[in-house]
């Protein structure tokens, strides 16, 4: 009985945890499509909602919030804010994946944190750019290469 119980317990809290990831999951989206869309209150809004559940997001899904949630602030005027958020998306994203944020969204980020500080930021090469396309061609030598046992 007491086994059952213990079970019940650890069941219930993995499903309110696995709720809470899809409320947020939820959130972030919500705010990625208004502010892609030029709804920036609307987004504001989701960032509101993220504010204190912020920390529990994966690396990627914290890049996003940063990013877009700084973006929003700054497209309001709410340059403090923005400058926050999007000083510290940009660190984490460095450290991250380039796949985390369309181009387009990148772009963005480094036009505002220029304007905010009042110079130019370094943009970071796309890792793509950086290392050799695995699609490259094979040389006759390691074709050869490949074909012998």
């Amino acid at each position: 009985m007491l086994r059952t119980g213990i079970n019940g317990l650890v069941l219930a809290l993995a499903s309110c945890a696995a709720l809470g990831c899809s409320v947020a999951g939820r959130e972030l989206r919500g705010g990625i499509t208004r502010y892609e869309v030029g709804h920036y209150n609307a987004a504001e809004r989701h960032c509101g909602e993220l504010d204190q559940v912020h920390d529990q997001l994966s690396d990627k899904a914290h890049v996003r919030y940063l990013v877009y949630c700084g973006l929003t602030q700054y497209n309001l005027g709410n340059r403090g804010d923005a400058k926050q958020l999007l000083t510290e998306g940009a660190s984490e994203y460095e450290q991250g994946n380039d796949g985390w944020l369309k181009p387009r969204i990148v772009n963005e980020l480094y036009k505002a944190l220029d304007d905010l500080d009042g110079s130019p930021h370094e943009r970071p090469y796309s890792r793509r750019e950086r290392s050799p396309s695995r699609k490259r061609p094979i040389h006759e030598d390691e074709d050869a290469a490949l074909r012998t046992p």
